[in-house]
């Protein structure tokens, strides 16, 4: 009698839920509005990871908590990230890293124009009859002397400083507009695109010394 014995572990993966992620991404029709609308300012001509993949692949990886762009090393043949990004293998921390260099003004624009669609679609299922405008900044931490980084005395630390405008109902992110580290928490906070579409009825309100409130009437009648 002969017995064969196998270390090599098998497929094994402790991140089987991103399979449901995956899943309901498609449903909703995210993965289709990436690859439709998402390209950052690329001059090859051929690649073999492309942009859209890239980023399907960090959103994944964020939602799995391996957040930094090194991780992708440890996950390239994980049998769970190889099935949901239907590849054989997932992009390297240096295409990743070349992949973010790559990102731009238009790029931002793009991904706002993904979170407007998105909005557009959850809201079709739904519509709210009353949206909260929730106006706040936060702190992106850097560690770096990237473009824009500051050290910002309110929070003492380094680091990015954006505004962002939430649905105070939902919790949904309407708007987010990106800011140096210098920036004070109400700057721009009355400009009106930082308030997104809106076709419902909306009152707002503003944290850390954020002045003026719109009612509905006004923001109807805002260049938004």
């Amino acid at each position: 009698m002969q017995s064969l014995l196998n270390f090599d572990g098998g497929d094994l993966s402790s991140d089987a839920g991103l399979l449901l992620i995956k899943e309901f991404a498609e449903k909703i029709g995210l993965v289709k509005l990436i690859y439709r609308l998402f390209k950052t300012n690329d001059a090859a001509t051929f690649r073999y990871h492309i942009d859209p993949e890239n980023l399907l692949q960090m959103i994944y990886q964020t939602i799995a908590a391996y957040f930094e762009d090194d991780c992708a090393d440890e996950l390239t043949v994980d049998p769970v990230f190889t099935a949901i990004l239907e590849k054989t293998s997932l992009s390297s921390q240096p295409t990743i890293s070349r992949f973010f260099n790559r990102m731009d003004d238009t790029t931002l624009k793009q991904f706002d124009q993904i979170d407007r669609l998105m909005r557009d679609i959850v809201y079709s299922i739904k519509t709210p009859e009353h949206m909260l405008f929730d106006l706040d900044s936060t702190l992106l931490n850097t560690y770096g002397k990237q473009e824009g980084e500051a050290f910002n005395y309110h929070y003492q630390a380094h680091g990015y400083h954006p505004l962002l405008c939430f649905d105070g109902i939902t919790g949904d992110l309407l708007k987010i507009e990106l800011r140096d580290g210098t920036h004070y928490c109400s700057k721009d906070a009355e400009t009106p695109h930082i308030y997104g579409q809106a076709e419902t009825d909306e009152d707002s309100r503003k944290g850390c010394s954020f002045g003026t409130i719109y009612d509905f009437q006004t923001m109807q009648q805002l260049p938004i």
